[in-house]
């Protein structure tokens, strides 16, 4: 009976320390999407700022409309940085899942 209560201790000693290792990794994520989206928000605007300038300037009518593709291909590539979050996410748990192993190997 005794040495079954140490075995639950150490299950939920175990669950703990994995409860809060995920909530510091998610801290952290967040941190990172938050300084990412509003970097992100400050470009958007300074963008459009810059667009809605071209419309003031003396530019061709050809030369507004590669401004405006250009445009609309950023915001195009904006859309896949769900899929770039992904891919970051994926790659820090790789790199963590290679430094535990050194760490088992005692190469820290």
């Amino acid at each position: 009976m005794n040495r079954l209560v140490g075995v639950i201790v150490a299950i939920n000693l175990g669950l703990a320390l994995g409860g809060l290792y995920l909530a510091w990794r998610l801290w952290w994520l967040k941190q990172t999407l938050s300084l990412l989206a509003d970097n992100l928000t400050i470009w958007e605007r300074d963008l459009r700022d810059t667009l809605a300038l071209a419309d003031h300037l003396d530019l061709s009518r050809q030369q507004l409309l590669r401004l405006r593709q250009q445009y609309i291909l950023l915001q195009r590539w904006l859309g896949y940085l769900p899929y770039l979050r992904q891919g970051l996410k994926l790659l820090a748990g790789v790199g963590t899942q290679r430094r535990q192993r050194l760490r088992r190997r005692g190469r820290t």
